[in-house]
């Protein structure tokens, strides 16, 4: 659902608010069904469901999505090396740090703690540092 419904092509304003609320409910569930489930976090992995998320992260979306986007995110990756492997092999870092700069601090918040997760490896954890990712976090944590 996350892959077929991803924002990407323009609909109606009506369409939109379904669209972001079908999404939205669908990156919560992964957020809980993943949480602490290793099982569920490879099942997920493997059928490729974490592009469906970084589509949403590059997109234009509501805030309340890309709060529980990357709220998924932590789910999915806390504790999933193969998982860390795949968010930035299929170039979710870069649009995941560029929500630093998002207006709305619960959508920073998740968006750290996600970091945090995939900061754990060290591949990552240099690309982050590349990205400007630790210097944004940095100056979050200073204001």
């Amino acid at each position: 659902i996350l892959a077929k419904w991803a924002p990407g092509e323009q609909v109606s304003d009506a369409s939109f608010t379904n669209q972001q609320d079908l999404l939205a409910k669908c990156c919560y569930a992964v957020w809980v069904i993943c949480q602490g489930n290793a099982c569920n976090q490879a099942t997920f992995g493997d059928t490729d469901g974490i592009l469906g998320i970084i589509k949403i992260l590059e997109a234009e979306c509501e805030d309340f999505l890309f709060e529980v986007a990357a709220g998924a995110i932590c789910a999915l990756c806390e504790g999933s090396d193969k998982n860390k492997d795949r968010f930035r092999e299929d170039s979710g870092l870069q649009p995941l740090i560029h929500l630093l700069e998002h207006q709305c601090d619960k959508i920073k918040l998740n968006v750290a703690r996600a970091l945090c997760h995939l900061a754990e490896n060290p591949e990552n954890r240099k690309t982050i540092r590349e990205l400007n990712g630790l210097a944004k976090v940095v100056q979050l944590l200073a204001n």
